[in-house]
């Protein structure tokens, strides 16, 4: 029996006994955000804290936030003190993860001194060969770190894959560089961001849960669109015993990595006839596509089925995806306005200035010299083909050397009345 348009229609699969996660899934992300925000609003309504909060929220972006408190003041709910909703980049904060934040450079500069020395011993190679760069081995810590693998289980890992000496002396270095590097961390008090994940789910795996969000019983995830580096972090989240877990997903056209965590699944299947159809044409390229997009918008008002102002075209980026809508609606004989972005990078008086500043920083090369010469918002007068000339007859690097090139150039034509010559120095 077909329900009435709006409502939700919900199709439970069996829950595994040992898992406290449940994934909701949907078909558009409108049907999911109203099915998260409804459910944590009524479970929360009347509380306003600061503690106390029988159900929690983490959240993805902060306009998914705002969007919340917009739809909790449509509904007059009163404000809240600590209100209980968090964004992912939190959880170091919310858990208590001891210790700071390890910079981008000291990180590369750590894992590159450990991986040249290293090798240096296990003769792969020489601390001063300039054969190691940190981030070569920083890319593999990447898939590690977040998911909290030790070194004991890497070098059991590497062991299957050791047919010879080299391989063997390769995964050795491999496992002692992860080692030391997490060892060095452990020195200066630091950790390293991508294994916050990791460490979160240590936390919750030690009960440290209840401790972080006291009384929570029901917990929503909103935002997240695969597991990536989160599989430990929510293996952690099934398996704690004090809150339900819910986080909303599209709905995926097979079995995906959200599904080996035996977690309940809940489609919602939802009903609305004001919500209209979504066309999705195929183009082969940006061209067509936004031809294709004018005649359709051209067809809907030469129909009189809309007014002008009544269209909107929403394109993927502000720079040239813009531009490419706007000239295709302008060619078509379409009245149009457009909001387009210009990087400062390419207003032109900017771009002057940063051409005066890479040619300094480049001791004046050719190529920087010659913009600059070239450019309207410097008056030198001085003319580019004399400059032309200059670097076809020898290698200038800075501005007294072009001011030497150019008075001996000036010499020569006065001399001889000939604008150019060969020299032999």
């Amino acid at each position: 029996m077909p329900l009435p348009a709006g409502q939700l229609e919900l199709d439970f699969i069996p829950e595994p006994p040992d898992s406290r996660l449940r994934l909701v899934r949907a078909l558009s992300n409108r049907a999911l955000w109203d099915a998260c925000a409804r459910r944590f609003l009524s479970e929360i309504e009347g509380q306003v804290g600061p503690t106390g909060y029988p159900s929690a929220i983490w959240l993805a972006h902060r306009t998914q936030r705002d969007a919340l408190y917009e739809r909790a003041a449509s509904l007059g709910l009163p404000g809240w003190l600590s209100p209980p909703i968090h964004f992912l980049s939190e959880l170091p904060r919310l858990f208590d993860i001891p210790g700071r934040s390890i910079g981008l450079f000291t990180r590369r500069r750590i894992i590159n001194r450990l991986a040249s020395e290293i090798g240096h011993e296990l003769g792969i190679g020489t601390a001063d060969s300039g054969s190691f760069r940190g981030h070569v081995l920083d890319g593999l810590f990447s898939e590690l770190l977040p998911e909290g693998v030790t070194p004991d289980q890497l070098r059991r890992a590497l062991s299957l894959v050791a047919p010879d000496s080299f391989s063997q002396r390769r995964n050795d270095w491999i496992e002692r560089v992860y080692s030391a590097y997490l060892d060095a961390l452990a020195e200066r008090d630091l950790y390293d961001p991508r294994a916050i994940h990791a460490m979160v789910a240590e936390r919750i795996s030690d009960d440290g849960f209840a401790g972080s969000l006291p009384g929570v019983g029901s917990l929503h995830v909103y935002g997240l669109a695969s597991l990536r580096t989160r599989h430990c972090l929510f293996a952690a989240l099934a398996g704690q015993p004090d809150a339900e877990v819910s986080v909303y997903l599209p709905i995926a056209e097979e079995a995906d990595e959200w599904s080996e965590l035996g977690a309940t699944l809940e489609m919602l299947g939802e009903i609305d006839a004001a919500a209209g159809v979504v066309t999705v044409q195929p183009a082969p390229d940006a061209q067509r596509e936004f031809q294709w997009i004018a005649h359709q918008v051209k067809e809907m008002l030469a129909a009189g089925d809309v007014d002008p102002h009544d269209v909107a075209v929403v394109a993927r980026s502000g720079r040239d995806d813009t531009r490419r809508a706007f000239r295709a609606l302008h060619a078509a004989g379409i009245p149009c306005t457009a909001r387009m972005r210009t990087p400062l990078a390419e207003v032109a008086a900017l771009k002057a200035v940063l051409e005066l500043f890479r040619a300094a920083s480049t001791r004046w090369g050719y190529r920087p010299f010659r913009n600059v010469i070239a450019g309207r918002y410097f008056t030198t007068g001085i003319a580019t083909r004399w400059v032309d000339e200059i670097s076809r007859r020898c290698r200038v690097e800075d501005l007294s050397g072009w001011e030497g090139e150019l008075d001996a150039l000036v010499v020569e034509a006065r001399s001889d009345g000939r604008r150019s010559r060969r020299r032999t120095d």
